[in-house]
This record gives structure tokens, sequence and C-alpha cells, in this order.
């Protein structure tokens, strides 16, 4: 039984043996070809259902011989022969001639196992090109999403077999005409800011017409796309075909169309409202869109080594896009207008997260802020006749006939947009300009020095901070943090805080060495230097300036502001005081020429002066540690301290004012713990609601003396923002809306057991924050008077909440006190 089995056997490996024959191989192969063949000389245009599918069928099964002949060894005398006999042009007049989205996707898996056959004669073959190209030309406007996810997918496999191969380029891009400097070519030229050459690179239109395009197919086109930019630098007539061409324009021009179908609708209107509102879905993907093919203009100006094409680009992405859209966006809009303002301002502050190449956010905010060039101190730039050309021409076609609609930075810039937005009675709009303004502290800060807000260089050789005088300055914001929300729960809070604190000013300094150098003539890009990482602080604040004057006006208002209005106020502050060319002295420490001690000891006599080298060390260790007695207080501490004078008049009002308070710290502790093990749970995050971020950026804990921060861990779980704001950080969070609350103040206490506890904490409550009379002793007004124009009012739920927050500021900004005096160095020790 065995011998007969093994005779069996045998007999059927021999067969299958013979199947797999290169002859036999080429017999079915053959046999497949003459079937197409047959159906391409036939009247496809008038077929049936049931001819299409034979068809159908028929193509698939000679794309299905293609890919095992692929799979088996050589000899591939089925490749040799497609070759030879050119089958595929009467595949692609097939699927030209039915216009069926099945058989032109079935005609596509065909050319698509010629191209991953390995095969080099189909790829260099001048004739296959044509009759793909020429194929797609008809049937690119037929078919469907998913036919047409696989034609870009098919193009992107050729155009990453070409940046392999560089020598088949010729193949699929040859240029037929040449951008003439006279007669009608150049007229053309500035009728459309470039020549529309399909034909000499249709593979790079068809990827260029999918760019903006989400799913399977734009990350085929981007990926295609950025393959083609790179092979510029080794091609100098790919490299003058993309100046001259209009590819630049569309990619200019795509992306301004991506940015005007973003919704400008009123960012407080409710979720349950118009279909364009910003909480939609359609919405949430026109975002998504938006920022996918922006970093995809990124990723080009990364990938490209032509210096004349990244050029031409960056002119057309300024010109185009930048001064022709983004810019008169900002200029337009406005609180009235249904939230506008909120909406661009959100927008702009998505694209800055978003984007990290040097030469796009040089040029975004360099014009936005309307910063003067030093062209004295800048090299100049040297520009081929091409590009200088085609710039020229941008500024022609773009240039407005009435000269009184030109637009000009220089008359209305960033600057004036944030500081009106920020004092603006919209809480969104004033969140919406402090989330805007802490993205740029926080990722582009060199660009706000000396613009948004003003300061003053830091002179040398002066007196400097003490670490006697360090202490004292920390004590008294712990005493102020106690004494706002009580000392529960204070030691943990701090110690998660310096935490956070160190890891954020340790990424900044690191980031220093990277960052490009702006001043308030700073260099134009391609021109940008390094900037060495900072030892001690370059310029100071200067209080009086106008966005240090709104911040403080803000903060005093802190009681009654918005929730979400005060996580972003001290996210702001918290970003400018974690900028290490930023100075501390005068707005959040005291100034060193202030200091007055009570005992001088031996001031009278130079410590350098005495003989004993010992003694001088002793004698500069005592005067550095010695704590002034009194000295004159930074401005953020004394706004600190008259919010804490209207919350120990609250207390007078209000019994059990203490078990609110801990109570409500509790509970947001409580919050965020839950969302912190349900995370841990999870491998997705889940969005969360604004009432989310606020319960998280509320966390309260912190300590009464401070600990020396812990060592470095791992920044990759670590959060580069102070506490869990992060959260709120993301790209397209929107502002809350007011109708999630009265008053426009979002409510996050839990629901009330007792009526008395609900009538305790609905009781509206009226500040007068310019009382300069005011005295710990003084009622508040209660319950439901009329607010006069100097008044805030707020309820006492939203006041505890505001109270947690404030607190939880102070421990912050201890934080950064001790954080920043080791890690920059900026007290003496001895």
């Amino acid at each position: 039984m065995d011998i007969w089995s093994r005779l069996v056997g045998g007999s059927g490996s021999q067969k299958q043996a013979n199947s797999n024959d290169p002859q036999s191989r080429l017999h079915r192969f053959k046999r497949a070809c003459n079937q197409l063949q047959a159906w391409s000389k036939s009247s496809l245009s008038a077929i049936d259902g049931q001819q299409a599918e034979q068809l159908r069928l028929c193509v698939r099964r000679l794309g299905s011989l293609i890919h095992e002949e692929s799979r088996a060894p050589a000899p591939h005398v089925c490749l040799t022969y497609t070759l030879q006999s050119r089958i595929y042009v009467a595949v692609a007049q097939i699927a030209a001639t039915t216009r069926n989205d099945r058989i032109i996707r079935e005609a596509m898996a065909v050319f698509s196992a010629l191209v991953d056959s390995g095969e080099e004669g189909f790829l260099s073959n001048p004739a296959f090109a044509k009759t793909l190209m020429v194929m797609l030309k008809k049937v690119m406007t037929l078919v469907g999403p998913d036919t047409e996810a696989e034609i870009i997918e098919l193009l992107f496999g050729i155009s990453a077999k070409i940046r392999i191969q560089p020598r088949i380029l010729p193949v699929w891009f040859r240029v037929s005409a040449r951008l003439e400097t006279n007669g009608t070519n150049r007229k053309e030229n500035k009728n459309f800011m470039g020549l529309a050459q399909k034909d000499d690179f249709p593979l790079c239109y068809y990827l260029m017409d999918q760019v903006h395009h989400d799913g399977r197919a734009g990350d085929f086109a981007r990926t295609g796309l950025l393959y083609i930019f790179e092979l510029a630098s080794g091609s100098e007539e790919l490299e003058e075909w993309l100046i001259e061409s209009d590819l630049p324009t569309l990619m200019a021009t795509g992306l301004g169309a991506l940015y005007s179908r973003l919704s400008r609708s009123d960012y407080t209107a409710s979720r349950q409202s118009a279909a364009d509102s910003v909480f939609s879905e359609d919405h949430e993907s026109d975002m998504h869109t938006f920022l996918s093919y922006l970093t995809f203009w990124q990723d080009v100006m990364e990938h490209c080594r032509s210096a004349e094409v990244k050029q031409t680009l960056i002119d057309h992405f300024q010109i185009l896009f930048l001064q022709q859209l983004l810019y008169p966006s900002l200029l337009q809009s406005s609180d009235t207008d249904r939230g506008s303002s909120v909406a661009v301002l959100t927008y702009l502050r998505n694209m800055l997260e978003a984007i990290n190449h040097p030469d796009l956010i040089h040029m975004i905010l360099h014009y936005l802020l309307a910063i003067p060039e030093n062209t004295k101190s800048r090299p100049r730039l040297t520009r081929s006749p091409t590009t200088t050309r085609r710039k020229a021409s941008l500024i022609l076609l773009t240039e407005p006939k009435n000269a009184d609609d030109r637009s000009d930075p220089l008359l209305f810039n960033l600057v004036d947009l944030i500081l009106n937005s920020m004092v603006s009675r919209n809480q969104e709009t004033a969140f919406s300009a402090l989330k805007l303004t802490s993205a740029i502290f926080g990722k582009h800060r060199n660009y706000a020095i000396s613009t948004l807000v003003r300061t003053s260089p830091a002179g040398t050789g002066g007196s400097q901070r003490t670490v006697g005088a360090l202490h004292v300055e920390m004590g008294e914001y712990l005493a102020l943090a106690a004494a706002i929300g009580g000392e529960d729960g204070m030691d943990e809070a701090y110690e998660s805080l310096s935490d956070d604190v160190q890891v954020s000013l340790e990424m900044r300094t690191q980031g220093s060495a990277n960052a490009t150098t702006v001043t308030s003539t700073p260099l134009t890009h391609g021109t940008m230097a390094s900037a060495p990482r900072p030892d001690v602080a370059k310029v100071h604040l200067a209080p009086n300036g106008t966005f240090f004057t709104t911040i403080v006006s803000l903060l005093k208002t802190f009681l009654s502001n918005g929730v979400d209005v005060n996580l972003a106020l001290t996210e702001t502050i918290l970003s400018l005081a974690l900028c290490p060319e930023v100075s501390l002295e005068g707005w959040l420490a005291a100034w060193p020429s202030t200091y007055s001690y009570t005992y001088q000891g031996s001031a009278n006599q130079k410590v350098d002066d005495h003989p004993c080298l010992e003694h001088q060390l002793d004698e500069k260790l005592t005067r550095a540690r010695q704590r002034p007695s009194c000295f004159g207080e930074a401005v953020l501490i004394s706004t600190l301290r008259s919010l804490q004078a209207h919350i120990a008049r609250l207390r007078h009002d209000v019994q059990g004012l203490d078990t609110l308070i801990a109570q409500r710290k509790k509970m947001f502790h409580d919050d965020d713990t839950g969302a912190m093990d349900q995370r841990e749970q999870s491998p997705v995050r889940q969005p969360r609601q604004q009432s989310e971020h606020a319960v998280a950026g509320a966390t309260s804990h912190g300590q009464r003396k401070p600990k020396q921060p812990k060592p470095l861990q791992d920044h990759s779980t670590s959060s580069p923002l102070p506490r869990s704001k992060k959260a709120a950080s993301e790209i397209f969070q929107p502002p809350p809306s007011p109708r999630d609350a009265p008053n426009g103040k979002p409510q996050h206490s839990p629901p009330p057991q007792t009526s008395l506890e609900n009538d305790i904490l609905t009781k509206r409550i009226f500040f007068h924050y310019d009382d300069a009379d005011m005295k710990t002793d003084e009622p508040l007004a209660f319950g439901d008077q009329d607010v006069t124009p100097d008044s805030n009012e707020a309820s006492l739920d939203h006041v505890l909440t505001n109270i947690v927050l404030l607190q939880e500021f102070a421990l912050e900004l201890v934080a950064v006190l001790q954080t920043r005096a080791f890690l920059l160095e900026e007290v003496v020790f001895v």
C-alpha cells in the first residue's frame, strides 16, 4: 500500500511541476492574452452587464497570472512576452472604452502587478508609461473613491521606483515646451502664474490633484509628491520645470482653499446648531484635512534639497496664502461677526502648533507681527533670475488696483489683534487670544520678545538676587497659597508641579540651542542664526507694557473670570515665566536693589580686602544667605495679595468656606485620579469635555516648605506644560460654550445634596476690584443686586473653582522661582 501511495504521490508532484514549467505558464498566459485581444477588437461600448462581468473576470485572470509569474522562479517568460506583445495596451483600451469602474479597477491591478514585478523593462519603457498616462487621462473622472485610491497607490509606487532609480525619470518626465522670457509665453505666465505643462509630467499632476484628500489617496499622493521634489536636486531639467510650472501656485491656492472651507461661525453656538458649527463632524474633518496639507508643505520644505525650488515655494506661500488670505482673515475678524475672531485665532494657534519648519514659522510670525527687516546685518540673498522673475510676477498679479485696498501689518498686526481680543467682553475671544499667546511663548518665544511684550536689555554687572532673598520670596508665595485655599494637600501638589516645571524649563533651555534669534530687527528666512543656550536672562520685562498690564488686569478679576479664561491666563503667565531669556525681576521677583537688611554685619568692610581667603568665603556665604527684612514687592505677588484679601472678606461672610474649598479640592483630585486610571486602562485616549479640562487644571495640592525638584525622568511621558493643562492644548480645542452654564461661566461642582447647599452655592457674589479702601472685615455684596460698571459678579459655586485654581497658580510660581534658580543659576550663593 505504501508503494502505491508513493507512486500516486509522485505522479501528482510530477503533474504540478509540469504545470509550473515556464512553457506551461506561457501557454496559459498567451491564452488569456488572446481572449483579451479578442475583447478589445469587439464593440465594448455596447456590452451588457453579463458581458461586462465576463470581461472583468478575464482582465482579473490576466492580473493573477502576472502575480504568479512574479513569484515563480526565473526565467519569467510571461513578463518577457508582455513586453513584446504589449498586451497592456489592450488592457488600457478596454478600461477606457468600457468606462466601467470595476473593469477599470482590475486594469489598474494589472498595471500594478507589472510595476511590482521587478522587471525593469516596464518602468523604463516609454510605451508603457505613455499607455498608462493616456488611460488615466480618460478614466480618472469616471472612477469611485476606492478605485481612485488604487490608482494613486499605483502612481505612488512608480514615484518610489523613480526615486530609487533616477535614471528612469526621463521616461516619465519630458520637457516639451520651455518657458521663454519673451513673446507669448511671458504673457501667458502673467495670466496664471506658471505654465500648466501637464503633458510634460502627468504623473506629478495626478498626485497633485489628490494631496488635499484624506485617507489612503491623500497619504499616497503626498508621499509620492515628496519623492518627486526630492529628485529636483539631481535633475536640472526637473528643477527648472518645477520653478516654471504652476505646481507651486496650485499648492498655495490649494492650501488657501482648504483654509477658506473652515467655519467662521460662532464658537459659542450650541453643539446641536447649524451643520457648519465648529463642533460638527464636517468641520473637524475640514480642520484635519487643512492641517494635514499644511504638514505636507512642511514635509516638502524638509525633503526638497533644491534651494531654488524651496525659495519658489516660500514665495508662493507668503504671497498667495499668507498675505492674500491668512492676514486678511485676521484683519477682518471681529467679535460682532458671530465670533469670527475666535475662529481665526484658534486656527492660527493650530497652525503654529502643527508646524515646526523654521522657514515657515519665521515667514508667518515675521509678517503677522510686523517685525522690521534688518537689511544691514543680514547677508544679501542670492536669487536666480528665474525665481526673481516668478516672485515679481506674483507680486504684480496680486497687487490691488486701488492703493487704499492694500493691507499692511504695519497698520494692524497680530499684536493689535491679540491685545484687543484679551480685553474683549466675550470670554471665548479672550480665551482664544490667551491660548494663542501661550503657543507663541511656548514654541516661538523669540518672536514674541520685544514685539508682543515690551522689554529692555538686561544690564551686566548689577545686583543679583541672593539665595536668602529667594527663600523669603518663596515663603511669601507659599504663605499666600496657604491663605488662599488652605494648607490641606499642598505637599503633594508642589512636588508634582515642580516636576512639570522642571521638565518644561529643561526642554526650553535645551531647545534654545536650535532656536532662531529674533530681535527687533531679525534676519529674514534663509539667514537665521542659532542662539546659544541662555545662562542668564537677556531682557527685563517692562511693567508698563500694554500686554503685561492687560495680563495683570485679567489677573485682578481672577475670582469672577470664566474658569477656562483663568486656565488660559495662568498658562500664558507661566509660559512667559519659563522663557529663559526673560528676567523675573520686577514682575515675579523683587528687584535686588530694593533689598533691605536689618543686620548688615561687616558691610562697611569689603570682603575681598580681608587677608584670609577662608574668611572671605564665609563672609560671602553669610551675605548671600542673609534674608532681607523688606524689599519692593513684585507685581504678581501684589496682585495675589489683593485677591487673597477678597477671599478673606468672603470667609468673613460665608460660614464654612474653608470646608467648601476643601470639598472642591477633593472632588477635583478624585476626578483627576479617576481620569488618570481610566487612561492607564485604555490605550485609546477619550475626548474630554471642556469642563473636564477645567477640573484637570484645578487639581489642588501644594506644600508649605518647598522641596528640591527631583532629577529629570523620562520626558516621553511628561508634560511640557505645567500641570494637566496639556490636555487643553491639543490641536482644535474650541473654547467652551457659555450655554453650558449660567452667565457663560461653566459650573464644575457636583450636584448639591441638600437644598441648603444649593442655596449657598447659587448665591451671586459681587466683587469691587477697584476698591482701594477695601478692608477684610467689610461684607461682600450678595443676592440679586444690580451689577455696577466697576463690579464683577459670579456664583459662589464658580468662585470656589477659581479659588482652587488660584492656589495652584501660586504654587506654580513658587516652582518657577526655585527651578529657574538652580537651572539657570539666577541667584548667587557666595
